[in-house]
């Protein structure tokens, strides 16, 4: 976390606009994980954030941010947060 208040001080300071979608996308995932955690537990597994990245140079395309998700039934899931 004190990654993403360096980063808010850093655009505070420079008074750049940021998007959250990193901030966002970390919390989906971590929030997901530590709510999944009982006798009940329904997801197998929940993915780090992933970038847009374009698939032949690698440079990044936007600021949307994918987490994938699958539950205990091995059914597959894709999380998308992205800058509107």
């Amino acid at each position: 976390m004190d990654d993403f208040k360096t980063m808010l001080k850093m655009a505070t300071e420079s008074r750049q606009q940021l998007a959250y979608c990193d901030y966002i996308a970390h919390l989906i995932a971590v929030g997901m994980k530590k709510t999944d955690c009982d006798e009940s537990k329904l997801l197998l597994e929940v993915g780090q954030p992933r970038m847009d990245l374009h698939p032949q140079y690698g440079h990044l395309v936007s600021t949307k941010r994918m987490v994938e998700v699958i539950d205990k039934q091995g059914k597959k899931y894709r999380i998308t947060v992205e800058e509107l």
